[in-house]
């Protein structure tokens, strides 16, 4: 956790962005001749990664900021920590649905389409969940992070709104998140 907090921006975007990115554009030039199969078992593997260490910055960036700017009622960690891993679940479940969909192939198996039947109404709300449970995810770490860098909860939403836009536009956000996370480790 401690490394993650310590990473400069260019690091940060590095490791989020182009590693997978590049993983996986290197990996298409390679295998662009006819073994997509490949690609089709990458592709999660890099979005899964990606999306992970993206997951740990905001929960190692949570916890800095609840360590140093104190512990509030308004900071339900237990709930910040369901609200986190919630999307995880979510993409995982969708990984196992979009595996056994591939493994059930449409056109030889009837039992594909009463399958399908039965996911398809709680995809919707479960969607919806996991975007919910994101944008709970950026507004705790932006007002906790508020919260640390000036010493007082913020009173609205207008105190930490930067801090919410910027981590919302996370690729590009990290140039202006970052160095106060970089700030608060050293105060810590």
């Amino acid at each position: 956790m401690n490394f993650i907090l310590k990473a400069k921006a260019y690091q940060i975007f590095i490791g989020i962005i182009f590693i997978p990115i590049g993983i996986l554009c290197g990996i298409q030039s390679i295998f662009l001749s006819g073994h997509q199969s490949v690609l089709g078992f990458i592709g999660p593997v890099l979005l899964f990664s990606g999306t992970g260490l993206f997951v740990f910055w905001y929960y190692s960036v949570g916890k800095l900021a609840i360590r140093i700017g104190g512990h509030s009622s308004k900071f339900r960690v237990p709930s910040f920590k369901f609200y986190l891993f919630f999307p995880i679940s979510y993409l995982v479940f969708m990984g196992i649905i979009l595996v056994l969909s591939i493994l059930f192939n449409r056109d030889f198996n009837p039992m594909y389409k009463s399958v399908l039947e039965l996911i398809y109404p709680i995809m919707t709300p479960l969607l919806l969940t996991a975007f919910i449970s994101t944008l709970y995810s950026m507004y705790y770490v932006s007002m906790a992070l508020s919260t640390a860098i000036s010493g007082t909860v913020p009173k609205s939403i207008k105190d930490h709104a930067l801090l919410f836009i910027a981590i919302w536009t996370f690729p590009i956000g990290i140039w202006y998140v970052q160095p106060f996370i970089n700030g608060l480790n050293q105060k810590r």
